[in-house]
C-alpha cells in the first residue's frame, strides 16, 4: 500500500486535466496547452533587452536559450516552426574564440541573418504579447499532436492527396481528391524569386516554384480540407522537408511556410 502512495504521489492521480511533460493536457476538451507558469516564463525571457532589435552584439547563449525553449514551445505553437531557420543561421555564425555572432560569411550575410533574426524574435513576441489571448495562440489538438501515420490509423479519417511540380518555366499543383489544379509560367516570377531568396541556384527556385505552388492552392482549396489529414505528394526532397519539418534555412521558404 505504501509503494501505491509513493507512486501516486510521484505520477499524480487520473483527472480530466493533467500535467504531462510540462504540458497540461485536457483530455474531455482533446487540447494541449503550455501551463500558465510556462507562459509566464516565455513572456519574460521574450521581454529581456537582449532580444530588442538593433542589438550591436548578440550574445550567442541568449540564441541558444530561446531557440531551446521555443523547441519546447512549438508543441503547442506550430506558428514557431519556420522561425527555427533564422535561429540556426545566427548559432552558425559562431567563432570559439569569442562569445558573439560573428560575419564569418561577410558583412551582407551577417546583416540579412541579423534581419531575419530580428524578424523570427517579434514574431514570437506577437505571439506572447497578449495574455487574454493565450488560450488562443498557445493550443493545440491533441490530434494534431500525432504523427501522419498515427492520424490515419484513427476510424473515420478522410483523407486528401495533393501535390505540386515545377520546371524552370511552369509550376502547378493540384488536389488530386477534387481533381482541381492550377498551373502559371514561372519565367515572369524567376527575377523576384531569386532577389527575394537571396539565391541564384537553378534547383532551389524550382523548389521554390513549387513550394510556391503548393501555397496557391492551399489558399484556393484550404476550406474544403477542414478536419481532413492532407497529404502531400511530390518527389523535390528540398519541399518534401520543408513541408515536413516546418522549417527552412532560405528565408523566402521559411516565409512561405508561415502562410502555410
Amino acid at each position: 500500500h505504501s509503494l501505491d502512495v509513493v507512486k501516486l504521489m510521484l505520477e499524480g492521480a487520473w483527472a480530466p486535466i493533467q500535467v504531462v511533460y510540462g504540458l497540461e493536457i485536457h483530455t474531455e476538451l482533446e487540447l494541449v496547452t503550455l501551463p500558465e507558469a510556462k507562459l509566464e516564463k516565455a513572456a519574460y525571457l521574450l521581454v529581456s533587452e537582449a532580444y530588442d532589435p538593433g542589438q550591436d552584439r548578440i550574445l550567442i547563449h541568449d540564441v541558444q536559450g530561446l531557440r531551446g525553449s521555443a523547441q519546447f514551445w512549438v508543441q503547442v505553437q506550430q506558428a514557431l516552426a519556420p522561425e527555427f531557420g533564422a535561429f540556426d543561421r545566427l548559432l552558425g555564425l559562431v567563432s570559439a574564440k569569442v562569445l558573439y555572432a560573428v560575419p564569418r560569411y561577410g558583412v551582407a550575410d551577417y546583416i540579412e541573418a541579423i534581419q531575419d533574426y530580428d524578424m523570427s524574435v517579434e514574431m514570437a513576441r506577437l505571439l506572447i504579447a497578449l495574455p487574454e489571448r493565450w488560450s488562443a495562440h498557445w493550443t493545440a489538438g491533441l490530434e494534431g499532436m500525432l504523427t501522419p501515420a498515427e492520424r490515419l490509423a484513427l476510424p473515420g479519417v478522410q483523407v486528401v492527396w495533393v501535390g505540386s511540380d515545377a520546371t524552370p518555366e511552369l509550376m502547378g499543383a493540384i488536389d488530386w481528391s477534387a481533381k482541381e489544379y492550377f498551373r502559371a509560367e514561372v519565367r515572369p516570377y524567376s527575377a523576384a524569386l531569386r532577389a527575394a531568396a537571396g539565391e541564384e541556384d537553378e534547383e532551389v527556385i524550382v523548389a521554390l516554384a513549387e513550394l510556391l505552388g503548393i501555397v496557391v492552392l492551399i489558399a484556393k482549396r484550404w476550406r474544403h480540407w477542414a478536419g481532413k489529414v492532407v497529404v502531400y505528394a511530390g518527389d523535390n526532397l528540398n519541399v518534401v522537408t520543408w513541408l515536413m519539418t516546418g522549417k527552412a534555412g532560405n528565408r523566402l521558404a521559411r516565409h512561405l511556410l508561415r502562410v502555410v
